[in-house]
C-alpha cells in the first residue's frame, strides 16, 4: 500500500472536501482499516505471549535475587539501618519494623527475632472504643524487645472525655517496663489518676533512665496533686512542659533540668518560689504573664539557679531577684514594649549576675539605646529584632557608643530604615572581631524609598575583607487579578 494519496496537497490545511471527494476518501480508507484491524489482532496475540514470557522469566530471576543469598546477620544489620534515627517508631504498617515483617516469611522471622528493631516505640492514644486493642498491640510490640533499654513516647488525648481511662491504661502498661526505660517522652492531660500512676513508681525502679520529658496540660480547674515522681530524680535530662497546670502541680518537679511553662497564672512571688525549688534547672522557657508584687510582709529572696539557657515571652519583673552566674544564652521576646524604669532595672540587675553570657536575643519595640546601654561585654552573638519602623534606626550609633568588643555575630531582624553611615563606621571598627552580619528588612522598607536600604556597593568592601554579610528583603505582596470576584468553575 502506497503512502501517497490523491489528497496529499490538502493534508494539514483547513480544506473541506466536497461531497464527491468525501465519498472518494471513505472508499480509500476501506483497505487500510482492514489492514489495521489485522495488525491489532496480531499485536494483541504477541502481547499476550510477551506477558507469559515475562512472568516465566521473572519467577526464575527471583530465585537469583542477590538478597536471597545474604546471610541472616547481614539482613539484621540492613534492617537496623532502615530504622529512623531521630525519633521513635510509629505503630504504622508503612514503616519499619512492621513493613519489614510483612514482606515475606523469612524477613518476618528475622524482624521478629531482632529485639533492637522494637526497642523504640511511639504510642498514640486511640479513640475510646479501641483502647483495649491498642494496649494489646503495644504489649505484643514490647514483648519482642528482649531485655534491651527502651525509648518510649506517648501522646495522650488533650481533650476531656467522660469515663476516659485511655491515658491511665497506657501509662500503667508502659510502667510495667520501667526497669528498662532509657528515654521517655510523655504527653497527656494531667488529671489526678494519670499522675498517680507516675507518683506510685518507686525511686529506684528506673536505673537506666537518662532522659525523660513530661508535657502535660491541665483540663481541670485548680488541680491538686500530692507527692512527686521520685523515679526520675536521677535522670541526666529531666524536662517538663506545662500548660495551665497551676502552681500546685509545678511544685512536684523538684529535680527537673529543663522546664517550659505556658499559660500559667503566676504571681512574681509564685514564680520565684517555684524556681527556688528547682536546684538542677539548666534550661527554662517561659510563655507566661507574671503579676507584679508580693504578699504584704514577705520580702523577695534572691534565687540562684545553674541555668545555661533562658527564654522568656512575657514580662520580666522577677528577673531582678534572679541570679544565673552560669547563663550563656538569653532570649527575651515581646517583653520590652514598655522600657520603663522597672523593666530596665530588672534587666540590668539580672545581666549583672550573668558574667558568662555569650548569646543574647532581644525584641525591641521602641528605641534601642536604653537596652543597648545594658549589653554585657562578654557577648559573642547578638540578635536584635525590631517591631516598629524606627526601633532600629539608630542601632549602629548606639552600638558605637555602648559596644561589645568581643562580638562575632550580629543579627538585625525586622528592621526598617537604618543609618547607613553609622553602620559603615561600626563595621570598620569591628572588622578585627566581627565575622557575621545579618540584616533582615521588614515590610516597611518596601515603601520607604531606595535610600532606606544600605546598598550592596556599600557592603561589598566588607565582604571583600572577609565579613560574612547576609541581607534579606521581605517578599513583595501580590494581589490576585480575581480578588473581589466570586468565581465558580
Amino acid at each position: 500500500m502506497s503512502d501517497s494519496s490523491l489528497f496529499d496537497a490538502h493534508f494539514d490545511t483547513n480544506y473541506c472536501p466536497a461531497d464527491h471527494e468525501a465519498r472518494q476518501i471513505r472508499a480509500l480508507l476501506v483497505e487500510p482499516r482492514l489492514r489495521l484491524h489485522t495488525l491489532d489482532a496480531a499485536i494483541q496475540k504477541l502481547e499476550q505471549e510477551r506477558v507469559v514470557l515475562l512472568a516465566h522469566i521473572a519467577k526464575h530471576e527471583t530465585l537469583l535475587s542477590p538478597i536471597r543469598r545474604l546471610p541472616h546477620d547481614m539482613l539484621q544489620e540492613i534492617f537496623k539501618a532502615c530504622m529512623p534515627e531521630d525519633r521513635n517508631v510509629a505503630m504504622s504498617s508503612s514503616e519499619p519494623p512492621l513493613v519489614l515483617s510483612r514482606t515475606c516469611s523469612r524477613w518476618r522471622n528475622i524482624a521478629l527475632g531482632t529485639p533492637m528493631l522494637w526497642s523504640k516505640l511511639h504510642v498514640v492514644e486511640p479513640a475510646a472504643g479501641t483502647v483495649a486493642r491498642r494496649t494489646e498491640a503495644v504489649k505484643q510490640w514490647l514483648g519482642r524487645t528482649g531485655s534491651l533499654p527502651l525509648s518510649l513516647s506517648f501522646a495522650g488525648t488533650r481533650q476531656k472525655r467522660s469515663n476516659d481511662v485511655g491515658t491511665v491504661a497506657f501509662l500503667t502498661l508502659l510502667a510495667t517496663y520501667i526497669s528498662r526505660w532509657e528515654q521517655v517522652d510523655l504527653k497527656f492531660a494531667l488529671d489526678p489518676k494519670a499522675f498517680q500512676v507516675l507518683a506510685n513508681l518507686p525511686a529506684n525502679c528506673a536505673p537506666l533512665l537518662r532522659k525523660i520529658n513530661i508535657n502535660c496540660t491541665s483540663l481541670y480547674p485548680s488541680p491538686k496533686y500530692a507527692g512527686a515522681i521520685p523515679f526520675a530524680d536521677h535522670a541526666a535530662q529531666y524536662s517538663v512542659q506545662t500548660d495551665g497546670c497551676g502552681v500546685g502541680a509545678l511544685k512536684i518537679w523538684g529535680s527537673v533540668t529543663q522546664l517550659h511553662l505556658q499559660d500559667e497564672d503566676l504571681s512574681e512571688q509564685d514564680m520565684l518560689q517555684t524556681l527556688a525549688a528547682l536546684p538542677r534547672l539548666r534550661s527554662l522557657r517561659l510563655e507566661v504573664w507574671i503579676d507584679d508584687g508580693f504578699l504584704p510582709g514577705i520580702a523577695p529572696l534572691p534565687v540562684v539557679l545553674p541555668l545555661d539557657r533562658l527564654e522568656i515571652d512575657g514580662n520580666i519583673p522577677f528577673l531582678q531577684h534572679l541570679s544565673c552566674p552560669e547563663l550563656r544564652h538569653l532570649t527575651i521576646r515581646g517583653l520590652l514594649g514598655n522600657t520603663g524604669a522597672q523593666q530596665l532595672t530588672a534587666l540590668a540587675a539580672f545581666l549583672s549576675t550573668s558574667p558568662e553570657l555569650t548569646s543574647l536575643d532581644l525584641s525591641l519595640p521602641r528605641e534601642s539605646r536604653p537596652i543597648i546601654a545594658l549589653l554585657p561585654q562578654s557577648l559573642r552573638r547578638l540578635t536584635l529584632t525590631g517591631s516598629r519602623r524606627s526601633a532600629l534606626l539608630n542601632v549602629f550609633d548606639n552600638l558605637l557608643t555602648h559596644g561589645t568588643p568581643h562580638l562575632r555575630e550580629l543579627h538585625i531582624l525586622q528592621c526598617g530604615r537604618i543609618a547607613g553611615d553609622a553602620m559603615k563606621t561600626y563595621l570598620e571598627q569591628c572588622m578585627g572581631t566581627l565575622k557575621c552580619l545579618r540584616l533582615e528588612y521588614s515590610c516597611d522598607v518596601l515603601t520607604s524609598g531606595a535610600d532606606a536600604v544600605v546598598s550592596d556597593a556599600a557592603l561589598q568592601p566588607f565582604r571583600d575583607a572577609g565579613l560574612d554579610v547576609v541581607v534579606k528583603f521581605p517578599k513583595t505582596r501580590t494581589v490576585s487579578p480575581f480578588h473581589g470576584l466570586q468565581v465558580t468553575y
